[in-house]
């Protein structure tokens, strides 16, 4: 059974750093992805993630997850940051210290 209210276009899955240290995560096309940040936020789109949206509402958790674990994988990587994007990874990883316990209940992931 096909779902017709989904876009047949291909969009990706992305995280935006800011520069408190808070990340979000974002599902648009790759030509949109940009246009989704700040002058201080950082997009760091997930490689190999591609969906179709509207993601199935139980897919939420499972798509944001990977999203995080790959945006930590990425930021081991990246040994030579300027100083605003070191600031902000440094108050992200504060932040995930502070809330470390992780929750899959919809309505505490969700912002609304």
């Amino acid at each position: 059974m096909r779902c017709y209210k989904r876009n047949p276009h291909a969009a990706h899955v992305g995280l935006i750093l800011n520069s408190y240290g808070s990340v979000r995560t974002i599902v648009a096309d790759a030509k949109s992805m940009k246009a989704s940040t700040r002058h201080d936020e950082w997009v760091h789109v997930v490689p190999g993630l591609i969906v179709h949206e509207p993601i199935a509402w139980n897919d939420v958790p499972g798509v944001i997850e990977r999203a995080r674990l790959a945006f930590e994988a990425w930021l081991d990587t990246r040994p030579n940051l300027d100083e605003d994007q070191h600031q902000a990874v440094t108050l992200y990883r504060l932040r995930k210290l502070e809330l470390n316990q992780r929750n899959l209940d919809l309505s505490v992931i969700v912002e609304t």
